[in-house]
């Protein structure tokens, strides 16, 4: 690790089972199936990915493996807006760029590196309980777990200021939300019948830009939008200041409340080895 100190640190999580609420709670309409399980045991991130990590990628086209990983165009404006770049997370990262960073990693490192899926990121935020902030974490007490609307100062904030959850996972709630492998479909775990098991249920996309699962809530949110079950849809919005658009598929100007973390499966579920995403830009 310390010849490789822009490896994300992980924790192991031995992925049995776990708990999701109804679809039905009012709490989390959309939400997951009450039961579901998750294949063998994932790697998770203890950490949101930095911006100085985010910023290890290579920049021209010589450093870039031979199955080309294409880079990003450059950013219009600072890309972080002001935060700087030691211990902040990068916050204004697409879910292309996220998906192209742990592709990169992937490559970089040997090991198959992707975002978490809905399904795995819940079950890392829910630490084995049924509570709604996680294992431990009430209303009452959640700003000492998480930068939220009551506690942020309108600003995001350094990972790992708060206590990480019951897992030993920082941020998972608040600061920034985070992308999640799947496509967003706001009725997509009705069809993953209740009280019978799903193999770690997955809406993978195609090629289209938008919408993506966002899960986790920001340091610009209230309480409710950090609950466990919460989910997110991103829009064309978040980069409407963007004058490269549509040509960028980079960066979102207009969210600086997304980051991401990534998950390294140790035995990848078969519809998901190799996936690469399929966004393009516009010609």
């Amino acid at each position: 690790m310390r010849k490789r100190s822009w490896l994300i640190g992980c924790i192991l999580l031995a992925a049995f089972g776990l708990l999701f609420l109804p679809a039905e709670h009012p709490a989390a309409p959309g939400a997951a199936p009450q039961d579901a399980a998750l294949p063998e045991e994932m790697n998770f991130s203890r950490d949101i990915v930095q911006r100085k990590q985010a910023g290890a990628a290579p920049s021209t086209q010589a450093n870039q493996p031979a199955d080309a990983i294409t880079r990003p165009t450059p950013p219009y404006m600072d890309e972080t807006f002001g935060y700087g770049r030691e211990g902040h997370p990068a916050l204004d990262m697409t879910y292309h760029a996220a998906m192209e960073y742990a592709r990169w990693l992937s490559a970089k490192t040997g090991r198959d590196y992707r975002l978490p899926t809905e399904a795995e990121w819940e079950y890392a935020c829910r630490a084995g309980s049924e509570s709604p902030f996680g294992a431990g974490i009430t209303e009452k007490n959640l700003g000492d777990y998480a930068w939220y609307r009551e506690n942020s100062e309108a600003l995001p904030h350094s990972g790992a200021q708060k206590k990480p959850n019951a897992w030993g996972i920082f941020d998972l709630l608040g600061n920034l939300a985070e992308w999640c492998l799947d496509l967003y479909d706001k009725d997509c775990y009705k069809t993953f019948k209740p009280l019978i098991p799903a193999e770690a249920p997955v809406l993978i996309p195609g090629g289209q830009e938008y919408p993506h699962v966002v899960r986790g809530g920001s340091w610009d949110d209230p309480a409710a939008k950090l609950r466990c079950a919460a989910r997110l849809a991103s829009t064309p919005d978040w980069s409407q200041q963007d004058p490269q658009r549509p040509q960028s598929i980079w960066w979102h100007t207009d969210a600086l409340f997304v980051g991401f973390r990534v998950l390294r499966p140790l035995h990848e579920q078969a519809d998901l080895a190799g996936f690469k995403d399929q966004v393009r830009k516009e010609q």
